[in-house]
């Protein structure tokens, strides 16, 4: 599989605000921010924003699953990976 440079601010990004969601980077740079117009409700705004700041992590782990599932393939390999993906979900659902 062919690796492509990223072309987004790398994460961790950090959901900072949530009626005017601010979603920023590690050193408190503004990734998004939008207008608090939005039609739905503040705890819709607010998974919205846990969800779009879990991003990058996301990613990273969905890349590290599809690595390890066609380069090792091995059933130890998938648990070790998968361990991540609990903490990863939690974050995303505003969990943690």
């Amino acid at each position: 599989m062919m690796e492509t440079t990223s072309r987004y601010t790398p994460g961790p990004w950090i959901a900072t605000g949530f009626e005017h969601t601010v979603i920023n980077d590690a050193q408190g740079n503004t990734i998004v921010a939008t207008p608090g117009t939005s039609t739905g409700t503040l705890i819709e705004m607010k998974a919205n924003a846990n969800l779009i700041a879990a991003a990058p992590e996301m990613l990273a782990l969905l890349k590290r699953v599809n690595n390890v599932f066609y380069a090792q393939g091995t059933r130890k390999a998938m648990i070790e990976i998968m361990s991540e993906a609990l903490p990863l979900i939690k974050k995303a659902e505003g969990r943690i």
